[in-house]
Parts: C-alpha cells; sequence; structure tokens
C-alpha cells in the first residue's frame, strides 16, 4: 500500500479517481478499523490481502442493502488504486533487456507462461521480444530496444496490435468484444473475429492468467449498484478494448453505455473465488499445460500456506505415475521451496535446481 499511495502517478490520477469510486469512503473505513490516516499509509505497513478480506466477509454479514453497499464502495476503491498502480507498473517495466530476453525464451521453446500477476508485464515481454526477427535468448539484444513508456497511451497500444505475437489470441478463451486501433484512432473488432483465419487461440506460447488481469474489462451489476448507478441496459460480456485501456492509462474510468467497467481480476482476498468465466476455463488449461510439461520453471513463487487453489492445481497435474515432467527449475531465494516443490510435483528432488534469473536466461533452452 506505501507503493501505491505514495507513487506519482497516484497522485496525478487521483482526481480521475475519485470522479468513479469513493476513495473518501475507503480512507475513513481504514481510519476506523486500522487507525492508520491517508498521510500514515505512505509510510506504516498495511496489509491490502488483510483489509479486502475483511470487506468481504463484511459485504457477506450486512444486515440491509445499504451497508452492504457501504463496504462494496471501499472494496471497489481499493481494488482500484491497485490495478491503477499496477498499469502504470507495467508500462515502466516495458522494453527491459531481462524482458525482452525472458520474451525470446518463452517463443523459443513454445512455452506457457502460467502466472498469479494482474499487471501486464509478461505479456508486454513477449510481444515485443516477437518483433525481433533473427534474434535468440542467447544473441546480443539490437540497441536501442523499443520501449513502450515514452509513447502515448493510443500509440503504445497500436505498437502491441503491430506485434506478431497478440495477446488476444493468447489468453486462452475468446473475448466477447475486442476494440482495436486503426488509422483514424479506434474501432470495433468483426463480430466474427475469431472464425477467421489467423485468428485461432494459441495452443501453446500462452499467458494463462490464474488471477485475472488488468487488461481483462467487464462491467458489473454491483459495480454499478454499488456507485448508486440506475443503469437499466443489459451488462455486457467480458472484454478486452482498447478504448477502456487509453482511459485507464489516461487516469479517467473506463465506461461500456452506462455501466462503468473494471479490470477482472480475483483480488487477493483469504478465501479466492474462480467459479466466473472466463477462470474455469483457465485454469482448466493451465492444469493440461502442466501435465504435458517436461520443464518447470517456477519464478518468485512460494505456494503460501493459504493459496491452496494453487496447490491443488500441483498435486491435481501431477498425479500418478505417467507425468512428463523432468526438469525443475526455481528461481526463488527461499532455501525451502525446494522440498515445496518436491512436494508439490512428486518428482525426485534430484531433479530440481535452484537459479537466479540471469542464470535461468543464459542456461541451453531444450532439454536436449
Amino acid at each position: 500500500m506505501k507503493l501505491v499511495v505514495s507513487s506519482d502517478h497516484f497522485i496525478r490520477h487521483r482526481r480521475a479517481i475519485a470522479g468513479s469510486v469513493s476513495l473518501t469512503e475507503l480512507f475513513d473505513r481504514i481510519r476506523h478499523y486500522w487507525h492508520i490516516e491517508e498521510e500514515g499509509l505512505k509510510h506504516l505497513d498495511f496489509d491490502i490481502e488483510e483489509a479486502l478480506t475483511l470487506f468481504d466477509l463484511q459485504a457477506a454479514h450486512a444486515g440491509n442493502g445499504d451497508e452492504m453497499l457501504d463496504v462494496l464502495r471501499s472494496s471497489i476503491a481499493l481494488r482500484t488504486l491497485l490495478t491503477d498502480y499496477l498499469a502504470d507498473v507495467s508500462i515502466a517495466c516495458s522494453g527491459l533487456p531481462r524482458g525482452y530476453r525472458f520474451g525470446l525464451r518463452v517463443l523459443e521453446e513454445g512455452a506457457d507462461v502460467l502466472t498469479f500477476n494482474y499487471d501486464s508485464i509478461a505479456e508486454d515481454a513477449i510481444a515485443l521480444a516477437s518483433g525481433l526477427s533473427g534474434s535468440t535468448s542467447h544473441s546480443p539484444l539490437p540497441s536501442p530496444l523499443q520501449r513502450l513508456d515514452s509513447e502515448s497511451p493510443l500509440s503504445r497500444l497500436q505498437t502491441l496490435f503491430s506485434l506478431p505475437w497478440k495477446i488476444w489470441l493468447a489468453s486462452g478463451f475468446q473475448f466477447s468484444g475486442l476494440s482495436v486501433p486503426t488509422g483514424m484512432g479506434l474501432g470495433n473488432s468483426d463480430p466474427d473475429f475469431y472464425s477467421k483465419p489467423g485468428n485461432e487461440l494459441y495452443e501453446s506460447k500462452r499467458v494463462l492468467k490464474l488471477h485475472g488481469s488488468i487488461n481483462w474489462w467487464t462491467p458489473q451489476a454491483a459495480r454499478a449498484n454499488a456507485l448508486g448507478s440506475q443503469a437499466k441496459n443489459e451488462c455486457p460480456g467480458l472484454r478486452a478494448p482498447v478504448s477502456s485501456q487509453i482511459k485507464w492509462l489516461n487516469g479517467s474510468h473506463p465506461t461500456s453505455g452506462a455501466w462503468f467497467e473494471d479490470p477482472v481480476i480475483v483480488p487477493p482476498v483469504l478465501s479466492k473465488q474462480f467459479n466466473d468465466l472466463p477462470f474455469p476455463l483457465v485454469w482448466a488449461q493451465a492444469r493440461a499445460s502442466l501435465e504435458s510439461c517436461r520443464r518447470l520453471v517456477i519464478v518468485g513463487y512460494s505456494f503460501p500456506p493459504t493459496d491452496f487453489n494453487t496447490k491443488k492445481l500441483f498435486l491435481d497435474a501431477f498425479a500418478g505415475e505417467t507425468k512428463l515432467l523432468e526438469d525443475v527449475i526455481i528461481v526463488n531465494p527461499s532455501s525451502d521451496s525446494i522440498q515445496v516443490v518436491q512436494r508439490l510435483t512428486n518428482i525426485d528432488s534430484k531433479a530440481i535446481r535452484r537459479l537466479d534469473f540471469d542464470e535461468y536466461l543464459d542456461m541451453p533452452s531444450s532439454l536436449g
């Protein structure tokens, strides 16, 4: 939370954010329960997962509709702060040499990326790397490298749409709507977009985002109601609209008709729910990807005790004696990570190596 509220991005966007979510109610609630003033959030530890878990419990046990909406407004405001900050981080991290090498490696190996992060760092890295014709993860990178942080939001998205690897084909499901950049600005994709040649969903080199993404958008009835909207039109489906991303990155809140649009994420709460689309589709494909993999690379994830959904995913994928897994690489400084991964993958501990990120990028790309 310290990083979120003390960032220049939050200071720049505060007025636009406050126009669509109730920051005052959020900070009042934090003051009431945690005795921390808004200014203190810049310096003191504050657990976002604990706060969102409390808000969910309070909404579930609210005595009446007004009480529930009060809690929902605070929960929405906190989620908005988090995802708005991550959108800025994603831009700032784009175009780094490590990102390019990581993206090239994913493309060379035909690997899937299973991630719990909401940001777009992984998909931006792969997309940018796909534009380096003839380069490999072990060859010198061209100079200068293309970056996205110096471009306007529209130019940034036009660049990403022009690259060979497309995120809207790599997410594991079809979006119900796409708005795309055109020579005149923005346009809507053909309703039959996914049925046309070249627009089939990828079967590898995917980014399967198990907790959702700041680039997935949906308007929701609960969202409109919590903000006091009287919208009567039908709630649109899951979309990946460029127009929403541009508004978000410029500091205004995206809308679809009378509905506010929100990034589709499973927030960091103690009891995470994955019942709503597209999560059952994404998790099923993640399991299939794990079941068929020969090399598993785990970067920066420690399998916390409270996240049993992830443990179940691994235990299910690597159960039995028919698994193909031969090699596990852990990019994690934790000394007990090998024991945790060995237990979840049921692989001999001798097949598990612990490396830092650069050592992983430098090693040969194939198992041979």
